[in-house]
């Protein structure tokens, strides 16, 4: 699969509005919340598209990643991955940290497979009261 990535401009809200609705129809980030981040860190703030059609972006900083969605018929297919790595590039990180809810296996599992570790447990970390896997990559 060829999987193009490219970096978010401001125009490009209403597409990850779009993709952000179909993965989290329950709560989904506000376009302010992405506009925040993008002005923070605007070179990690990432789109990736196959054959022209975006089908996931990545918001990553210089120590986290706050948020990553695929859609999901595009799932599996290392584009998260992708995402992840040119994220990594673009922002020169050295050592990455992430949260998951214990709850949210398939996420452990991708981050294991990026090679995250686990690292801790934060108790109460989710609004709804559920605990938190911090899990750390260093990049070499």
């Amino acid at each position: 699969m060829d999987v193009k990535v490219r970096k978010f401009s401001p125009k490009d809200i209403s597409i990850v509005m779009e993709i952000e609705k179909h993965c989290y129809p329950k709560k989904p980030w506000s376009e302010k919340e992405f506009m925040k981040w993008y002005e923070k860190f605007p070179e990690g703030f990432l789109i990736a598209e196959v054959k022209g059609e975006p089908v996931g972006y990545i918001v990553i900083t210089k120590d986290n990643i706050p948020s990553i969605v695929v859609k999901k018929d595009f799932r599996r297919q290392g584009i998260g991955k992708i995402l992840v790595n040119e994220g990594i590039k673009n922002l020169g990180v050295k050592e990455l940290k992430v949260h998951v809810r214990v709850s949210n296996k398939t996420v452990q599992e991708f981050n294991k497979k990026l090679g995250f570790k686990q690292i801790g447990l934060k108790k109460g970390y989710y609004k709804n009261g559920e605990d938190a896997i911090e899990m750390i990559k260093v990049v070499e």
